[in-house]
């Protein structure tokens, strides 16, 4: 993978109750290799960066809620609990934070094979949940002299 850059993107998915959620295709994550993902909790936004409206899943919500990311019909990561994926650390030390992301070895992640499933009553009828992924593009290469 030599001369590539590291990039980082933020994707948000609609939680609207609990159960299941299918993540919506990231057509500008296609063909990308994923090396982490991060949850992005409301200490970060407490509103969507995408609508300005919609709020971000609360701390209750995310602690109640699991990710599971698909490659190729096989469970990546299966049912990592979102607040595992926290990167941040909370002043008032009301949000535990594993300090690391959640790293795996660069590969290709079908997101629309990929879900959250919430497991608890959310704290609105619909919130956001904020993932940050960072990620190299093997088609974006360092261009040197």
């Amino acid at each position: 993978m030599g001369n590539l850059i590291r990039r980082f993107m933020s994707i948000e998915v609609l939680i609207n109750g609990t159960g299941q959620t299918q993540i919506p295709d990231q057509t500008q994550l296609r063909g990308c290799f994923i090396d982490s993902v991060v949850v992005l909790p409301a200490l970060v936004s407490s509103v969507s960066a995408v609508t300005s409206k919609t709020n971000v899943a609360t701390n209750a919500d995310l602690a109640g809620m699991t990710l599971s990311l698909v490659r190729a019909s096989d469970n990546v990561i299966q049912n990592v609990p979102l607040l595992a994926l926290n990167p941040f650390n909370s002043y008032e030390s009301t949000l535990a934070s594993t300090m690391l992301r959640e790293l795996f070895l660069p590969q290709y992640i079908d997101w629309n094979q990929s879900s959250i499933y919430a497991g608890v009553t959310l704290s609105a009828a619909s919130v956001v949940v904020s993932l940050g992924v960072y990620y190299y593009d093997p088609n974006k290469k360092i261009v040197t002299g």
